[in-house]
């Protein structure tokens, strides 16, 4: 009788998939790993926008499979990985090449004690937490005391590039743990950086006719009024605007109109009346569309951080815009595409219940499904409490080509979450060897622990074999953690067993070697650093691709399958 055709692919060939799989996408990440890591250059055959970087997320995001099982996988670990870099930027390439090392030493260890797979996965989420206790035990805050070390955490997330860390550090220094760093290409070879102290909207004038500087393309207002409206302006509003630009115009201040658009009569009668008063009328209308909840939410922003009254004839009995629904700024500047509203008269209040919502909804976010991409979300709703606290730095990235821009452009992205997680959460000492540390340090005590927890490994009759089990279990963690060092020494020096070598001479000697210098640093002194958190989430992302893949046995398919 013939074999009947399924679309399920089972155990033995899907387990042997996600090892080929987890292996080559291992090999491929590992080159660019530490500040020897070789670069990869990635095409795009549509635009020819080539690149060239050595950002082991963006390299993964371009791999594909022509096998739907690993793509499959690839997909999975893929979303493992942007939520890492979600959280501190970095990391994905050693979760990765952990996670492979990993996997296949507990698939050994499983069948040699016949432990379930679901009491791996309940083993590694009772390691986690006493792994990220010890961790946050050992943490050092950063205070003005020992703000340098952001300099080192930058220039090693840069490829060891000292300027530019040095850049990421002053900017820190100047905008606080709070500030958001905004990157963009540099129209010069240069790096630099600009702090705006206030709001930086993506709208500029609805007419090139306000522009009131000698450029013809910008207009800057000293201490203006500002007028914000969350509907667009009609004709039924023109004697209300013309009431209010005559009383600025009698104390001689300056007036911006903010607003959901203007209708045909409302855009000539302000266009028209500056062109024929150009230096008598102070005036420069915004039209600012809020076609989403993120614009919405931003425009109420703003009116705190102006203390403005929004005007919405839509929740007024009787619509009217008055005098006192009027905010005040330091300064304007405003062109076709952009207006910056600068040193806002805030209403402290306002502002602060503005920043409490959105440090809820933050929290909400946080709590979505982790296979979720809240990254653009998470963006803006930091960019917006550092716009209420005027802490925004634009920085711009230098090169001498495009692509050795976006190149740079990545690893400064990387340096920017790397630091600014240290800032708000502490560093740790060790580079890649904290785990395997903090495992062979207190190897016992651990074991203990593991196996005094009575909700693991209830098959097991006596403490003897379960002590058995977590002595391998734990050797197969340390020796995976200790992998993802020994790939960064591989491109530096090609000979596994010197690497293997120097790996536990660091960890025995509480030590770690500076691969730039060459030489063994104290752990207490060395700038090799992370932050914290950047080790407890890449922990995290590796045992959840392991608790995702480790429990699985069959894979379905739309297409049938041979087995």
């Amino acid at each position: 009788m013939e074999l009947l055709k399924s679309n399920v692919l089972n155990t033995e060939n899907t387990i042997m998939t996600i090892n080929a799989t987890m292996m080559h996408l291992s090999s491929i990440l590992s080159k660019s790993l530490g500040p020897y890591g070789a670069t990869t250059i990635i095409q795009d055959k549509f635009t020819v926008n080539h690149a060239i970087t050595k950002d082991g997320y963006t390299i993964l995001n371009k791999l594909k499979f022509d096998n739907e099982v690993a793509d499959t996988i690839l997909d999975i670990v893929k979303k493992v990985s942007r939520n890492l870099v979600k959280e501190v930027g970095d990391g994905s390439t050693s979760s990765i090449i952990i996670a492979q090392k990993l996997f296949s030493e507990l698939q050994r260890v499983q069948t040699e004690h016949d432990v379930p797979k679901k009491d791996i996965v309940d083993s590694l989420d009772a390691l986690s937490e006493i792994l990220v206790d010890v961790i946050k035990l050992n943490a050092i805050p950063i205070d003005d005391s020992n703000f340098r070390v952001v300099q080192n955490i930058a220039t090693v997330s840069n490829n060891n590039d000292e300027e530019a860390g040095r850049l990421v550090h002053d900017i820190y220094k100047e905008i606080g743990a709070n500030g958001f760093i905004s990157l963009e290409t540099s129209p010069t070879s240069l790096d630099s950086y600009e702090v705006t102290n206030g709001i930086e909207l993506p709208r500029g004038y609805i007419s090139d006719a306000f522009a009131n500087k000698p450029d013809k393309v910008t207009c800057e207002l000293e201490k203006p009024f500002v007028l914000m409206s969350l509907e667009a302006l009609v004709e039924e509003d023109l004697n209300d605007l013309q009431e209010i630009i005559g009383e600025t115009a009698k104390l001689q201040r300056p007036l911006i109109i903010i607003s959901k658009g203007y209708d045909t009569e409302v855009r000539n009668f302000l266009t028209i009346n500056k062109m024929q008063n150009r230096d008598a009328l102070q005036i420069v209308a915004v039209d600012y569309a809020l076609v989403n909840k993120h614009q919405n939410d931003s425009f109420e922003d703003l009116s705190a951080y102006v203390g403005a009254t929004i005007y919405n004839r839509f929740e007024m009995e009787e619509p009217s815009i008055n005098f006192g629904m009027l905010g005040i700024c330091n300064r304007v500047e405003v062109n076709e595409r952009t207006t910056r509203i600068i040193e806002g008269f805030k209403d402290e209040k306002r502002v602060n219940e503005r920043i409490q919502v959105i440090e809820q909804q933050m929290e909400h976010i946080n709590k979505k499904d982790k296979y979720v991409d809240t990254t653009e979300e998470m963006f803006q709703l930091r960019k917006r409490i550092a716009d209420l606290n005027c802490q925004v730095a634009t920085l711009r990235v230098g090169g001498n080509s495009e692509i050795e821009k976006e190149t740079r452009k990545f690893l400064m992205e990387d340096a920017i979450f790397a630091c600014q997680s240290a800032i708000r959460h502490g560093y740790i000492s060790g580079g890649n060897l904290i785990i395997p540390r903090i495992i062979r340090k207190g190897f016992f005590g651990i074991v203990k622990r593991l196996t005094a927890n009575k909700s693991l490994l209830r098959m097991f009759d006596n403490e003897a074999e379960r002590e058995s089990f977590f002595i391998e279990f734990l050797n197969c963690i340390s020796q995976s953690f200790e992998h993802s060092y020994i790939s960064v020494l591989q491109n530096r020096y090609d000979n596994l067993e010197h690497n293997t070598q120097i790996v536990t001479e660091c960890i025995e000697a509480d030590q770690i070697l500076n691969l730039k210098t060459n030489k063994y640093e104290e752990i207490g002194e060395t700038s090799i650093i992370n932050s914290v958190e950047t080790d407890i989430q890449i922990m995290k992302a590796t045992f959840s691709i392991i608790g995702l893949l480790a429990t699985s046995n069959q894979f379905v398919s739309v297409q049938y399958q041979k087995n």
